[in-house]
């Protein structure tokens, strides 16, 4: 990569971005999901995208005359100015520099600062792939708008998304929730790629974004279908997420100042479609300012493409044969309650919680509800008032709507479950919990970097923020019985369980995961997708019901850690982890 000093364009446009940052107010800011590239970064993808040609037999790289060169979202064009000054000096030019956006003041920037032949295009860029006719060789490069969803919501890219809607077999995502494949970033990555795709000649496509496609789970389908269609693939993880738990004293600073990580991804083809056999992987730690000065020296590793993809952090790459995801042996389970506002629904004392909502639904001036009662977005005060006082006449103590919640590990609260108030009270999770006898709470994945601990045994409906308040682990519960009373067992589970039934599936389950040995090796892997185990044994078993008991009892005086939290533990809690792990380890070794 070339360590030559900025050009007077490159500054120019990075002086534009920082003018425009300037002028956008914060509301504005996160609509359209506006935040300019660092000159530095823009400049390392242009690199990496002229390197990729050059490799792909185009000797000219940028400058060949077949190439076009586009930004989806050119904002003042720094991605534009760096593509001029990597160019500047060679024989040849490109076919055509095309910078497109939605806002007509970024593109009067960008103008008063191109040179005269680039191409500037206002509109919504989403809404055709009409370039598709005039390029040859296409080389898509940019940083989409960081919006957690597209102000463009096209019928040709929700006909296009239906590819990241599917797995690497083409079956359709078994996901209750696939709303962030709505997110603006997946929806120019797949612009992008089809524009690629569509070119005669092949091309790159090198985009900033947004990490979360890297080991989303949601999102297994898009990295499938970039695998399928583009012949090498190369992604530099920055990190910098606000929404993961990290090392004490671990420093990895955004280099935008957003809260998601950030990723560079550089994806190239030729005239045909041959899939990639790997993805280079690399990784940088430190701060905005040791990242942006050592994007050229990063180490990459190749990994599987069918694989998370993030470097790896150790362990097994693998689950054993024998080994069954929890979802597929407990088909029931649900993330935990989301209040909202848990100083107004939610109190270890049930009286304290009553008297506060008597006031409340009186509309008394009461300073113990705070600013959560305010007008908010999916939060509406004089709806839950009315919510609360027709509780309060059918039921004025609160039997049947206050109920117990296991908060945090140790600590069992009250809870208001009153749609209205609680964001997401979770009821079909609430009826299933009335039904079992014990639910087993874990994540479904961690992508901190802190040791994985995720795991608990409850006997009251969890909140979301059990084992951890970062988003990126959210506590699920899976409990004995499915909401209708049944037992919470698939097939194979039933045939895993026997006699014993889901609670004894269950136990054996949280043997496993408190296994120390077991968390260590298979430590990538859980901070991917859902934790899986092998099939029961009677020990096993009861090493469950003794960490039950565990779990159930009193806190302690020893310091430890359940998920991200900090709790106080019992002597006999900390003998029932260390016979669990005695156990786990044990059995591990008989598979070596």
């Amino acid at each position: 990569m070339s360590t030559r000093r900025l050009s007077s364009l490159e500054r120019a446009a990075a002086d534009a971005g920082r003018a425009r940052d300037a002028q956008v107010d914060a509301a504005e800011r996160k609509t359209h999901g506006v935040v300019h590239t660092p000159p530095e970064l823009a400049r390392y993808v242009i690199e990496c995208a002229d390197e990729a040609l050059v490799a792909a037999g185009f000797a000219a790289g940028l400058a060949d005359p077949r190439v076009t060169v586009v930004d989806p979202a050119c904002g003042p064009g720094a991605f534009l100015a760096a593509t001029c000054a990597r160019i500047e000096g060679r024989a040849t030019r490109p076919a055509a520099l095309v910078g497109m956006d939605r806002d007509a003041s970024a593109l009067a920037q960008a103008r008063a600062l191109l040179p005269e032949g680039v191409r500037l295009v206002r509109g919504d860029t989403l809404e055709s792939l009409a370039l598709a006719d005039e390029v040859d060789v296409v080389v898509v490069v940019g940083n989409p708008p960081w919006a957690g969803r597209s102000e463009s919501r096209t019928d040709l890219l929700d006909t296009l998304l239906e590819d990241f809607r599917r797995d690497a077999q083409g079956e359709p995502l078994r996901e209750r929730k696939i709303g962030v494949l709505s997110d603006a970033y997946v929806r120019f990555v797949r612009w992008g790629a089809e524009l690629v795709r569509r070119a005669p000649g092949g091309g790159v496509l090198g985009l900033v974004t947004n990490a979360s496609y890297l080991d989303g789970p949601v999102h297994r389908g898009m990295r499938a279908a970039l695998a399928r269609w583009f012949r090498t693939l190369k992604v530099l993880d920055l990190g910098g997420s606000a929404l993961v738990a990290r090392r004490s004293g671990e420093r990895d600073d955004n280099v935008f100042g957003v809260r998601p990580s950030v990723s560079v991804l550089i994806a190239a083809k030729g005239a045909d479609e041959t899939p990639a056999r790997e993805v280079q992987i690399a990784t940088r730690k430190g701060t905005r300012d040791e990242k942006l000065a050592s994007l050229g020296e990063a180490t990459f590793e190749a990994i599987a493409p069918s694989a998370v993809w993030k470097a790896s952090r150790g362990g097994a790459t693998s689950w054993p044969e024998s080994f069954v995801a929890l979802d597929a042996l407990f088909p029931f389970h649900r993330e935990g309650v989301q209040t909202n506002r848990d100083a107004v629904v939610i109190d270890g004392d049930r009286d304290a919680l009553l008297a506060r909502l008597q006031a409340f639904g009186l509309a008394l001036d009461d300073p113990r509800l705070g600013a959560g009662v305010g007008a908010r977005d999916h939060f509406d005060p004089e709806r839950a008032r009315r919510a609360v006082v027709e509780a309060l006449r059918v039921d004025p103590e609160g039997t049947t709507w206050l109920k117990p919640i296991a908060y945090r590990p140790f600590d069992r609260r009250w809870l208001a479950a009153l749609p209205a108030l609680c964001h997401r009270p979770r009821p079909d999770l609430a009826e299933a919990v009335e039904r079992s006898e014990l639910s087993l709470v874990t994540v479904r994945k961690d992508r901190g970097t802190r040791a994985w601990n995720h795991v608990a045994i409850v006997d009251a409906i969890v909140d979301n923020c059990f084992l951890s308040s970062r988003s990126s682990c959210r506590t699920r519960a899976f409990p004995t019985h499915a909401p209708d009373g049944t037992e919470n067992l698939s097939e194979l589970g039933h045939a895993w369980a026997g006699e014993g039934g889901a609670r004894a599936l269950l136990l054996h389950a949280a043997t496993w995961l408190c296994g120390e040995a077991y968390r260590t090796r298979f430590e990538a892997l859980l901070a991917a997708d859902y934790p899986r185990i092998p099939p029961p044994t009677p020990q096993s078993v009861a090493l469950g019901e003794t960490l039950a008991a565990a779990f159930l009892g009193p806190s302690g005086e020893v310091a430890a850690e359940v998920g991200h939290v900090g709790v106080s533990v019992t002597e006999a809690y900390r003998k029932a982890r260390d016979e669990a792990d005695a156990y786990v380890r044990a059995q591990l070794a008989s598979l070596e």
